[in-house]
């Protein structure tokens, strides 16, 4: 029998846990909005994370509760991350919302100063790259037709011999 201090104690820590399991799984949301995910990727990611709770709360009942399964400590674990997912994580996706759009937003403009250059080598060479090829294509035909006219020349040639 462990006393209510130890109980205490107990449930505080399950709470910490859970609330520390909240910030884990914000963290996969939010590298969710950074990078999106096929269906897939998210249920892995989903798995990983379920695999990680029941870890924890395995490792905390076997570390500090001699391995009993209490009522309250998984109580504990849910009730910490509930608080967390109402207090803490609308603030915490908000900002990271935002550093992710910031984010975003240097790196289209990073890519178009680096690509403004080749857009503008594009623009200037597109004209005559198309006149010479479409002078090529003409030529290609030219002797295409003189090769086919050669080879039935000498196809006639060999005949009447």
């Amino acid at each position: 029998m462990i006393s209510i201090q130890e109980q205490m104690h107990l449930f505080l820590l399950t709470v910490l846990t859970g609330a520390c399991l909240g910030l884990l799984y914000d963290g996969f949301r939010i590298f969710r909005k950074a990078i999106p995910h096929f269906d897939l990727m998210t249920n892995l990611e989903d798995l990983l994370y379920w695999v990680v709770v029941a870890l924890a709360v395995f490792y905390i009942l076997f570390n500090e509760n001699y391995g009993e399964v209490r009522g309250f400590a998984l109580l504990g674990v849910g009730v910490g991350s509930v608080l967390y997912f109402l207090i803490f994580s609308p603030w915490l996706m908000k900002i990271s919302t935002k550093i992710i759009n910031i984010v975003k937003r240097f790196l289209r403009w990073m890519i178009r100063i680096v690509f403004s250059p080749l857009r503008w080598l594009h623009k200037i060479l597109r004209k005559p790259y198309i006149k010479i090829q479409s002078n090529m294509k003409k030529r290609a035909r030219h002797h295409k037709r003189r090769l086919k006219q050669s080879i039935k020349n000498i196809h006639i040639k060999l005949k009447k011999i």
